[in-house]
């Protein structure tokens, strides 16, 4: 089957497709974030931009032009916020990131404080540990979404900093008892400036197969990066910093992605709330 598409065409209007796709070269890559298995060779669905005879055809109308926007970060973030934003922005999606889970112990009898650093931290835990081990604890995010995410286990938290990032979190907390930091593989470095504070690594941080595929040619206005390890991996994925040469300014969701940044010797902006709504926002301002 051949299917026509324009690139401009929202990514929301795409459907999702688990069947052997192969996407001729000129197709925005951002429509793979739909895909379940692309391949190369023999295909069930050969997906095209170019004007020849198509079983379905999928149009949009052409937009003025768009500031072009690199966004690096997990697929299940980039799937959300492209669609949430391609009809403004000219996305160009980056899977930079995927997860795999960390075998862990936990002891948390001296634990006064139990740290939540994100909603997938919170997901690694719980898969493994059971929720009965939070009883008796209080309980923080670094940030709101992590909060919000927890409610849905039935878990509420205690404490949110009002700006979200570790450093305010551990200096409201500093002198609050013995705390218990569930997180990745990399981690902060902030957290071992404090003597009451212990690290529970539940997962890692990956360079997934599919990250190939999105290679982009060209430069950026923007390139938007959801943490330090989405700009790392981006470099490694390209082989090197010329994509981030190319890209002509920086957005990062917090100060910790914007001191890894720095120093590479690029300069980054951040959102005064340290979400990828946010990050977006700033875009439209």
């Amino acid at each position: 089957m051949i299917v026509k598409i324009t690139n401009n065409l929202s990514l929301k209007y795409f459907p999702y497709l688990t069947s052997r796709v192969k996407f001729d070269d000129g197709v925005s890559k951002k429509f793979m974030l739909k895909c379940k298995n692309i391949v190369d060779d023999y295909e069930d669905i050969f997906i095209t931009n170019r004007d020849i005879k198509a079983d379905i055809e999928f149009k949009q109308r052409a937009p003025k032009p768009r500031i072009r926007v690199l966004f690096s970060a997990n697929k299940k973030d980039l799937l959300e916020y492209t669609q949430k934003y391609d009809e403004i922005f000219d996305m160009c999606p980056i899977v930079s990131m995927g997860f795999e889970p960390l075998d862990f112990k936990w002891r948390f009898n001296e634990a006064d404080w139990i740290v939540f650093t994100s909603k997938r931290a919170v997901d690694f835990f719980l898969k493994k540990a059971k929720r009965d081990l939070l009883c008796g604890k209080k309980i923080a995010t670094v940030g709101k979404k992590t909060a919000e995410y927890l409610l849905k286990f039935s878990i509420s938290t205690d404490f949110v900093p009002d700006i979200f990032d570790a450093e305010h979190l551990m200096e409201s907390l500093k002198n609050r008892g013995n705390i218990v930091v569930v997180t990745a593989e990399k981690y902060n470095n902030i957290y071992h400036i404090f003597n009451n504070v212990k690290v529970l690594s539940v997962y890692k941080n990956i360079i997934p197969k599919e990250a190939e595929l999105y290679k982009y040619h060209g430069e950026f206005n923007y390139g938007l990066f959801t943490s330090p390890s989405a700009f790392e991996n981006t470099v490694k994925i390209y082989g090197g910093l010329d994509i981030m040469h190319r890209i002509n300014r920086f957005i990062a969701i917090g100060n910790t992605t914007k001191k890894y940044i720095q120093k590479y010797g690029f300069d980054a902006i951040i959102p005064e709330k340290f979400t990828i709504d946010e990050m977006f926002r700033l875009l439209i301002k």
